[in-house]
């Protein structure tokens, strides 16, 4: 879908529009990482959205193992991935947390990472998973791909 932009009189009503045509993408995103899968039903997921979003904190050893748990249950590729690579705790949360389309910005709250290190870490993981170079956005689009 796209959405045309226009230059209206105010840069306010230019700010809205860009504001909401973020909001779309990444509803519609959002949609169709979780197609088909219970990702926003279930209560650990939706303690881990609470979390990044209106408690501004960092999940407890206990939230992170029930995450993992549940991630493993329903998408077993990626544990396969991770065990192959013999990912850290880190990497894997990062790749957990992309899968479930968190933004980098979200990320840096759940992990207590900077937003430089969140991208370095996706970046370095695509190389390390696929042999090739790319991006941390490659990195995003070939985890979400797992779905």
């Amino acid at each position: 879908m796209q959405i045309k932009s226009y230059s209206i009189i105010s840069p306010k009503i230019i700010f809205n529009a860009s504001f909401f045509r973020y909001v779309i993408y990444h509803h519609c995103l959002y949609q169709k990482i979780t197609e088909g899968k219970a990702f926003t039903d279930n209560p650990i997921t939706q303690r881990f959205y609470q979390l990044a979003n209106k408690e501004l904190m960092s999940p407890s050893l206990k939230e992170w193992q029930e995450m993992k748990d549940f991630i493993s249950d329903e998408v077993p590729e990626l544990k396969a991935i991770a065990h192959k690579h013999s990912l850290k705790d880190i990497e894997y949360e990062i790749c957990i947390l992309v899968l479930l389309g968190f933004s980098p910005s979200e990320m840096v709250i759940l992990t207590e990472r900077s937003k430089s290190d969140i991208s370095n870490i996706r970046h370095r993981l695509y190389q390390k998973i696929t042999g090739e170079n790319g991006s941390a956005k490659d990195f995003d689009a070939f985890i979400r791909g797992l779905l």
